[in-house]
């Protein structure tokens, strides 16, 4: 071990309890504030997955995702993303763990004298010493620190790259918002059990002089909305 690479961040001595405790729960502070970035990046990548799905359902007729799947229905995703987007995301964040552990450590080392005595006076050698001849400090890493920054970096592009992927066009977006995705929930009467069949989104019927269009999910057929139509997300 490189001595010169040693930190001592706390004025307890070395080797005590309060002295450990305190060395670890700095040295562990990054891996508490990545998770909480990992959180907000994982909640960006779930917010686009499902503004994705959303979308096909203007371009393809599929079965609806739930929990408890009944019919043509699909199960919901684990950790609520695709395969292709949850693998990589827990393999560089389980990476990104790792080297940050590597990056900053806890070290606790007793440091003798040639006769085994403990060195409590430092050297010509050994600067890094204490009272108690243990040594409690923070050990760092440069080569795993700019392994985590090369790691990062590419997550940031990764994440930029998919933001720039357009959706697909034809239908409108809502987000989260429970009041737009009501308003396309209303099938026709006649639609009976349409949430166990593929459905699609579309216009049922279109606006006849003061008489508003009708999109929705249904199992029945369905157009493209017209350009300039009015329509509404409820029953007619």
């Amino acid at each position: 071990m490189n001595l010169g690479a040693l930190v001592s961040t706390s004025s307890y001595e070395g080797g005590s309890v309060a002295s450990i405790l305190t060395t670890s729960l700095l040295v562990n502070l990054p891996q508490v504030l990545f998770s909480s970035l990992y959180f907000i990046y994982n909640s960006i990548y779930t917010c686009m997955a499902s503004a994705y799905e959303w979308s096909l359902y203007a371009r393809f007729r599929k079965g609806l995702r739930v929990t408890d799947r009944s019919g043509v229905q699909r199960s919901s995703y684990w950790l609520q993303l695709p395969w292709k987007f949850s693998l990589p995301l827990l393999f560089a964040s389980a990476v990104l763990h790792w080297l940050i552990s590597q990056s900053a450590f806890l070290v606790n080392l007793s440091i003798n004298t040639p006769a085994g005595i403990p060195m409590t006076e430092p050297d010509e050698y050994i600067q890094a010493t204490s009272s108690s001849g243990t040594l409690t400090a923070i050990g760092y890493s440069p080569l795993a620190m700019l392994c985590g920054i090369c790691v990062t970096i590419i997550m940031l592009i990764a994440l930029v790259t998919v933001m720039q992927l357009p959706l697909k066009p034809g239908m409108p977006l809502v987000g989260s918002n429970s009041f737009a995705i009501s308003a396309a929930c209303h099938p026709p009467g006649e639609d009976r059990d349409v949430a166990k069949m593929k459905v699609m989104w579309g216009a049922s019927w279109h606006q006849q002089q003061d008489v508003p269009g009708h999109c929705c999910f249904t199992s029945f057929k369905v157009e493209v909305p017209r350009v300039g139509d009015f329509y509404a997300g409820g029953r007619s």
